[in-house]
């Protein structure tokens, strides 16, 4: 037979495992929670190429992030090094999907390929509720520029097969035209001669 005590002591020690377990998976929580309102708060900025026009392109660094970059201090380098200076970029704040362009050393895509192989930038920015981030992201221009040409083709040749079968599906359509054409002066004509005979 088991005493009080004892049941005491089983119940206690069973409720203490289950406080810890309840502790446990709490804090578990918390940290997920607070992971989750920091992404939900946190700026990204990436590089890429945005294009003026079919033959230049610019620089864009972009917020990606849902939460504004604040008072963004980053260093950007273009290499190899001693084509254009690095340029230093401060920016007071940066909304979400916010943008700035900066113009590169050539005036063709055909020449940019030639002269940037890639592009650094590296920095900081504070975030809505006082944290740091750090900025840091390399753009591959040439590597960037090789997708483009590609998918530039690909556009051409879908536009080639395109137009071939527009050519293919309206080509019998000049000859039935000319026969309905045909056959609309022909029956105008035999209108105008019953209306004649009728008068």
């Amino acid at each position: 037979m088991v005493d009080s005590a004892t049941a005491l002591v089983v119940v206690t020690i069973g409720l203490l495992v289950a406080t810890l377990i309840y502790a446990y998976f709490t804090a578990r929580l918390t940290r997920v929670t607070d992971l989750a309102r920091r992404q939900q708060i946190q700026p990204i900025i990436r590089g890429s190429l945005s294009f003026i026009g079919p033959i230049y392109a610019v620089l864009r660094f972009q917020n990606i992030g849902r939460g504004s970059a604040i008072g963004v201090d980053a260093q950007i380098e273009v290499y190899p090094q001693g084509i254009t200076p690095n340029w230093k970029w401060k920016e007071p704040v940066l909304l979400p999907e916010g943008f700035r362009d900066f113009f590169l050393p050539a005036n063709s895509l055909d020449e940019l390929e030639a002269k940037v192989e890639y592009i650094l930038i590296k920095g900081e920015c504070g975030t809505a509720f006082g944290g740091k981030e750090s900025i840091s992201d390399r753009l591959d221009v040439r590597e960037f520029l090789s997708h483009v040409k590609a998918n530039k083709m690909r556009l051409v040749e879908t536009l080639d097969d395109h137009a071939k079968d527009i050519a293919k599906n309206t080509a019998g359509i000049d000859g039935k035209l000319d026969r309905i054409s045909h056959s609309l002066g022909e029956i105008d004509t035999s209108l105008k001669k019953s209306v004649e005979e009728s008068k």
